[in-house]
Formats: C-alpha cells, structure tokens, sequence
C-alpha cells in the first residue's frame, strides 16, 4: 500500500522544511508532498476499512491485524468478513442474553425457567 509508505516521507519532509534544512529542491518538493498526503488519506481509511466497520470490543486485534495483511488484496478482504461476521456474532449474544433476561423476569413468579 504505497499510501502508508508515503505517510514516513511526508512528515520527514515537512520537518526538514520547517526548520530551515531543506534547500530550494525540497521546498519546491513540498506542495507535491502535501498534495500526496491528501490523496493518500482515503487509501488509508480504506486499509482500515474492516477494523472500522467492527462494533466489538476486539476492534484493536482487526486494526492491528489490517496493518500486518492488507498489503495483499486476500487479507483485507478475509478481515473484511471476519470483521462482518463478529459483529453478527456479537449481535447474536447480545439478542441471546436479552431473551434470556426477559424470561428471567417472566419467570420470577415460580414457573419452570430452563435458563436459569
């Protein structure tokens, strides 16, 4: 993903701009830098698409893993649908504990209750 590796190069040149280093070359360098940040920052979002879309408390573990595997196409689109999956999963559970709160209090009143 070149966007990420662009990200090293910007800042550095930035840097050494702003503190006066930098001969008239770089200067003249410059507004091409600012303009590949800008252009990279979607990219950049796109890489951490899955980790985004994921409403578990495991967002950090997809995130982590999306910088290590999304330079090959397979591995974003496999965090992509492990990501979708956990999030219906968690759904699943989160529907699962409400039933089963729900006929907790249902059965409160001495009838049988198989979740508790």
């Amino acid at each position: 993903m070149l966007a990420v590796a662009d990200i090293p190069f910007i800042i550095w040149a930035l840097g050494i701009y702003l503190i006066g280093v930098a001969s008239d070359e770089v200067g003249a360098t410059l507004p091409s830098a600012l303009f590949l940040l800008i252009f990279s920052l979607p990219f950049v979002a796109l890489i951490i698409l899955p980790a985004l879309l994921n409403k578990t408390d495991q967002k950090w573990l997809i995130f982590v893993l999306s910088i290590l595997l999304n330079w090959t196409f397979i591995g974003w689109v496999i965090l992509l649908v492990v990501s979708i999956n956990m999030n219906k999963e968690a759904e699943r559970i989160k529907q699962q504990q409400m039933m089963m709160q729900m006929a907790g209090q249902q059965g409160s009143s001495g009838t049988f209750n198989p979740f508790q």
